[in-house]
C-alpha cells in the first residue's frame, strides 16, 4: 500500500515484500492480521492480534482488508 492510502483504524494484513510470491490469500495467517494504530512520514504502526504494542511496518508490506470481511472478523 502507499502511505497516503493508509488510515488510522484500517484493518490490514502484513505480508513481507520478500515473501510475496503467489496468491496473497494463501499467505494470510491470523498472527499477521492487525489494525493501524498510527503512522509517520515513513512507517505505519500496526497492532497485531494477541500483541499489546504496535509494530513498525513498511507501507509496502501491508495490504488492506476492506474487501475481506471474513478476515476482518478475526482481528481482536
Amino acid at each position: 500500500m502507499k502511505l497516503e492510502d493508509i488510515n488510522i483504524d484500517d484493518k490490514v494484513v502484513y505480508i513481507p515484500h520478500h515473501l510475496l510470491i503467489g496468491e496473497k490469500s494463501e499467505m494470510v495467517k491470523t498472527e499477521n492480521l492487525g489494525i493501524v494504530i498510527s503512522k509517520n512520514d515513513i512507517y505505519v504502526f500496526v497492532r497485531f492480534n494477541e500483541q499489546d504494542n504496535s509494530v513498525t511496518c513498511k507501507p509496502d508490506d501491508i495490504f488492506p482488508l476492506k474487501h475481506r470481511p471474513d478476515l476482518q472478523e478475526l482481528i481482536r
